[in-house]
């Protein structure tokens, strides 16, 4: 099989998404994240369920400071 495409490099909306995210998750106060994809919703709930991810309110969100070093990995699925 063909397997270019794990490699390819994210699109510019993709990767300015991600810093967003990176940068918002890391806050104190969190990142309003609005509902999307079913895949992002079950990428959500298991790094939730696994500690990597906390909802502070309703639809907003933070990594807790303890796995802050991992934010990278954590913010994989959703690239």
């Amino acid at each position: 099989g063909d397997h270019r495409d794990l490699h390819s490099f994210p699109t510019r909306r993709s990767s300015d998404l991600f810093e967003r995210l990176m940068l918002g998750l890391r806050l104190r106060e969190g990142l309003e994240w609005p509902e999307s994809s079913p895949e992002w919703l079950a990428n959500r709930s298991s790094l939730a369920t696994r500690g990597l991810l906390e909802e502070i309110h309703p639809g907003r969100w933070r990594i807790p400071d303890s796995v802050v070093p991992l934010t990278n990995q954590i913010l994989l699925p959703f690239l």
